[in-house]
């Protein structure tokens, strides 16, 4: 069964960490599902929700978020580990934010080295970023904010929709490859809605 982590920092996005454990727990739920007629299959995934030191998450809305275990934890490897995005702070000072957070990466790097796919949406890519070469996120975020905080309006709706549009289809195309999305069940629905 593979083994997902999803790991969260203090500031963490509700939505970042909940989204994913959402569509895990379809998959899990679905294939279950799909057989329940043949026979019992025990879940598929087995998901846990980390934080650096086992603590509850306090989130970037202010809720305290629930998590299984730290990144101290023996077990075996991940196979997936997704990096929950997280808020920055309103100084936007990305170097100070990812301050202490250098047993994190020692983490992730583990993860990855014993073959783990190691994914982020939001922030949590700055934090890869950054675990992989220090200090390079900062200057990213600088150079790519500069054009927010001095371009037009069409300039930050284009920058949004883009990303908004790129993580749409990477929240599906996860779901769609790790069969949480029924082909057979698109192809059904597409049946009855087609006009007779």
């Amino acid at each position: 069964m593979p083994r997902i982590a999803v790991l969260g920092i203090d500031g963490a996005q509700l939505a970042s960490l909940a989204t994913f454990l959402d569509v895990f727990d379809l998959v899990n739920r679905y294939g279950a599902q799909q057989y329940a007629d043949r026979e019992i299959l025990p879940a598929t995934l087995e998901v846990r929700v980390l934080s650096p030191n086992g603590r509850p998450l306090a989130t970037q809305c202010g809720r305290s978020f629930p998590v299984d275990d730290s990144i101290a934890a023996l077990g075996p490897p991940f196979d997936l580990v997704y990096a929950a995005g997280f808020e920055i702070g309103s100084a936007l000072d990305l170097a100070a934010r990812l301050q202490g957070l250098e047993p994190v990466c020692a983490w992730l790097q583990r993860q990855r080295e014993a073959g783990a796919v190691i994914a982020a949406s939001g922030a949590g890519v700055l934090l890869l970023a950054d675990c992989n070469r220090p200090g390079q996120a900062a200057l990213f975020v600088r150079s790519v904010l500069a054009g927010w905080f001095f371009g037009g309006i069409l300039e930050r709706a284009a920058g949004l929709g883009a990303l908004v549009g790129i993580g749409a289809l990477v929240y599906f195309g996860v779901a769609f490859a790790i069969g949480g999305i029924d082909r057979e069940a698109i192809s059904s629905l597409r049946r009855k809605k087609a006009p007779q």
